[in-house]
């Protein structure tokens, strides 16, 4: 920013000059007038940038699933080109970056097509020009914004869908009497009405298969990066796959080298779950843990009672 203003300057004063030497040769009034505002000129530039400055903001905001840079303008004078420097730091990968980009208004932001996880975007400082670029301004700042990207979810194989939807269709009511209260994740379907109306609580009906529903998933966050992409897009559908026939996950992974686990009940749980894994740094252990089945991409189901993988091997 100071070398483009110093280039400006020197290109001023040479302009300047030269309508010096063309007044004296010419003796002309109006190079002489053209001289005498020229003087002022940059005082008015100044002054502009300085009111300017005051008004100046930029906010981070997230609309229409993009980052954006929103300007905050004064309402008369408008705003010059801006020049943000912000840092990027990837909480998944513990990687740090610092950007600048140039605006004018507000703009959405653009990341790498490798990009996912769970972001913090932090605004350091602000640059700007007066018109004529002859002085630059810096203003600090600390306006930071957290947000998830996530990759699009992967279709399953059909083996799966076929093996899962076999073991657990609708189930068989085990009984007019057998219910319990309702938990987050359960069909609205299921749900005793009568028995919730004299009860004053939310009851829905217990099937036989419901005491299976349960699945321990370990997911594989060590490999690349291409893989772990890979990884969380497979997971997104396996996990609402399981939900949508009311089976419930334990999701287990590696953050560095601590062992980790989220409940999924719901699926809003599975962005909640998405959240807790890519805002942890990156698995740093390569040895799987034992009693492990692969699906695919990088999910394993963990065999804890000895009979979940026959319901669920592809």
């Amino acid at each position: 920013m100071k070398k483009r203003c110093f280039l400006f300057w020197i290109a001023y004063l040479f302009f300047w000059s030269f309508l010096v030497i063309a007044f004296v040769v010419t003796d002309a009034y109006e190079l002489f007038l053209l001289c005498l505002a020229l003087v002022f000129l940059p005082l008015i530039s100044y002054i502009t940038l300085r009111i300017q400055a005051r008004a100046i903001q930029a906010h981070l905001i997230k609309k229409d699933e993009q980052v954006w840079i929103e300007v905050q303008a004064h309402p008369l004078l408008g705003n010059p080109m801006l020049h943000v420097q912000f840092n990027e730091q990837h909480l998944f990968t513990q990687e740090n970056h610092t950007r600048m980009i140039a605006l004018l208004t507000s703009a959405p932001l653009s990341f790498e097509d490798e990009h996912f996880g769970v972001l913090k975007l932090t605004i350091e400082e602000i640059y700007f020009c007066d018109p004529l670029h002859l002085f630059c301004l810096k203003k600090n700042m600390q306006e930071t914004l957290r947000f998830l990207s996530l990759p699009k979810p992967s279709n399953m194989t059909t083996s799966i869908i076929q093996s899962a939807s076999s073991k657990n269709k609708e189930g068989q009511w085990i009984d007019k009497h057998e219910v319990r209260e309702y938990q987050p994740g359960d069909s609205l379907k299921w749900i005793h009405h009568k028995l919730s109306y004299k009860t004053q609580k939310i009851m829905v009906r217990l099937f036989e298969n419901e005491n299976n529903a349960n699945v321990s998933l370990f997911l594989d966050l060590s490999p690349s990066l291409s893989e772990c992409k890979q990884c969380i897009a497979f997971y997104q559908s396996l996990a609402s796959f399981f939900l949508q026939h009311q089976i419930r996950l334990q999701v287990w992974y590696y953050s560095q080298e601590k062992l980790c686990q989220q409940n999924v009940r719901s699926f809003k749980e599975i962005i909640d779950s998405l959240n807790h894994i890519l805002s942890s740094p990156k698995s740093s252990v390569s040895t799987l843990p034992a009693k492990l089945q692969l699906i695919e991409h990088g999910n394993y189901l963990l065999d804890e009672k000895g009979g979940i993988f026959d319901a669920y091997r592809s």
